[in-house]
């Protein structure tokens, strides 16, 4: 669900975009994993409870699209909230960092 959009932003943002493939591949995996984790509770507490057991068998068993569609059904804003999480998560990565 993360766009290439906000891998760009990201790559930009940390200034990773000049560092050899491999490495910068290997930071933006990491992170992907991490905002992917954050987004996942996110949405679990915004979803209503009944929805939680559908949620997570379509993010086992579907497409990224098809994952999308569900929770653009059920979550207003969802792009708002993915850029949101992914800002969160890159900002506590590069609050470590220092």
């Amino acid at each position: 669900m993360i766009t290439e959009e906000i891998k760009q932003n990201i790559k930009r943002e940390l200034g990773i975009e000049n560092l050899p493939t491999e490495k910068a591949e290997e930071v933006m995996t990491k992170l992907e994993q991490n905002i992917e984790r954050a987004l996942a509770l996110e949405i679990l507490d915004l979803l209503k409870k009944e929805d939680h057991p559908e949620f997570i068998k379509i993010s086992e068993t579907e497409s990224d699209e098809e994952v999308k569609s569900f929770l653009e059904s059920k979550i207003p804003n969802l792009d708002f909230l993915i850029k949101a999480v992914a800002e969160s998560v890159v900002k506590e990565f590069k609050d470590f960092a220092k």
